[in-house]
């Protein structure tokens, strides 16, 4: 948005968005090391699971319309020792 000062000749520039977000992608600067924490919290359950399974066999059917998946997970597996 662009409108013109007081003076001829001279253009001010304004932009509706805030500083840190005019120049590409916002980015937060934590969101690697969450996405590293997650990953190790998935890979730390898994590993207690070795024989993670359905509980009644069957995957649950996935709902939803924009955020796919199902409601809930019941699940049976044998604590690791």
């Amino acid at each position: 948005m662009a409108r013109r000062d007081s003076r001829p000749g001279t253009r001010v520039h304004r932009s509706r968005q805030p500083p840190g977000l005019r120049r590409g992608r916002h980015f937060c600067l934590g969101a690697t090391l969450s996405k590293f924490e997650v990953q190790a919290a998935i890979a730390q359950l898994l590993d207690a699971m070795q024989d993670i399974r359905y509980r009644d066999g069957v995957a649950p059917p996935d709902v939803g319309l924009f955020l796919r998946g199902p409601i809930e997970m019941r699940l049976r597996f044998t604590p690791a020792a």
